[in-house]
């Protein structure tokens, strides 16, 4: 079984440089410390995705159950039918929309939400609802981007009625920390990591488009995932000719928890 390393790896197995694999597997270490600290044992990943981070967490630390849940059922169809997805305990799959949550009140003890923040419509009342479904003194995970970048810049394209959404409401550290207060969460922990990544040329990022993790948009729909892919292409030579190319954002890791009674 591969380590959480190269699990990470994966997805940016096109770059030359290391440091987003090193900052996102120095998260994944601190969210597993933090869930077997609070035993955890009934877990939400919200806007799975590919399940990229849920995937490390779940090869350091085999949690009973699992839910993935994510608005678009042909990605939550390809999760249910993977086999390469860590763990022998009980996973569940669900296609619903966060705005609408099918949850019963204290059903997890923690729940990861991955770059998902910034494509919710009323991230307040989403946050008020998390409190809701997390058992007293629940761990509430979070990965956000502190600026749009290459994923959100291809991501968003998938979900138009997200794209006014995605280019307004990426927040500033302070807004997220007051909204999970506003929200009744408390130990409110906010940390930052460098995401860099280096690519030789355009087309060394046009082929990690089309690997992962966003082959699995060109299973869904090719010829959108196509057409697509060829515009950001022509918006990269246009800004990086023929050269290298490389893009730095900031990662933020958050951790808070609900209250105890």
């Amino acid at each position: 079984m591969k380590s959480p390393d190269l699990l990470i790896g994966d997805y940016y197995s096109q770059s030359n440089n290391r440091i987003s694999l090193q900052a996102l597997s120095t998260i994944s270490s601190e969210f597993t410390e933090l869930i077997i600290a609070h035993n955890a044992s009934r877990f939400l990943d919200l806007g799975c995705g590919s399940a990229c981070v849920s995937r490390a967490l779940l090869h350091q630390n085999d949690i009973p159950i699992v839910t993935f849940m994510d608005l678009s059922f042909p990605l939550v169809l390809s999760l249910n039918e993977d086999t390469s997805i860590p763990g022998r305990g009980t996973r569940n799959f669900c296609v619903a929309d966060a705005q609408d949550l099918p949850f019963e009140h204290h059903s997890f003890d923690c729940i990861l939400l991955s770059f998902v923040f910034h494509l919710l419509g009323d991230q307040g009342a989403v946050l008020r609802r998390l409190a809701d479904l997390l058992a007293p003194s629940g761990l509430f995970l979070m990965l956000t981007y502190e600026r749009r970048d290459l994923d959100t810049q291809i991501y968003s394209k998938y979900f138009p009625s997200y794209r006014s959404i995605c280019n307004d409401q990426f927040c500033s550290t302070s807004v997220i920390r007051k909204s999970l207060f506003g929200a009744g969460f408390r130990k409110i922990n906010v940390k930052g990591y460098k995401y860099s990544v280096e690519f030789e040329n355009v087309e060394s990022v046009v082929k990690f488009i089309r690997t992962k993790p966003y082959s699995i948009f060109h299973k869904i729909e090719p010829l959108k995932f196509d057409h697509y892919t060829s515009i950001f292409r022509e918006k990269l030579i246009h800004k990086f000719g023929r050269g290298s190319v490389e893009y730095v954002s900031r990662v933020t890791a958050i951790t808070a928890e609900t209250c105890s009674n």
